[in-house]
């Protein structure tokens, strides 16, 4: 698929967003209840700077063994992977967008 495809895709799943890293297809939906929030330290797998995408971001946590969700923050180009998401640990951090695999979030 083309770039626009990719784009046309994104725009018309409005809380599922659609991330190709290599040629595999992976889907991750966006979960609203957790913006602006990050994960416990112990449900993190890996950190990320300089990140210029929210594609780059999921192709992070797709790499990484373990990782179901990522949590994105486009002004400072963040990006956090996450093994699990402890909804009552939530730490507050304004900014940040949170996607999970789509159906293999593990949420407590």
């Amino acid at each position: 698929m083309n770039f626009l495809v990719h784009v046309f895709l994104l725009s018309i799943l409005s809380h599922s967003c659609a991330i190709f890293p290599n040629e595999r297809q992976r889907f991750y939906t966006k979960i609203d209840a957790h913006n602006d929030h990050l994960p416990m330290i112990s449900d993190i797998t890996s950190q990320h700077e300089n990140v210029s995408s929210l594609s780059q971001c999921g192709h992070a946590c797709f790499e990484y063994p373990g990782c179901c969700s990522f949590f994105y923050n486009k002004a400072t180009k963040h990006c956090i992977t996450a093994s699990s998401v402890n909804q009552h640990g939530l730490l507050s951090s304004p900014g940040y967008r949170h996607f999970s695999l789509h159906g293999e979030g593990k949420y407590m």
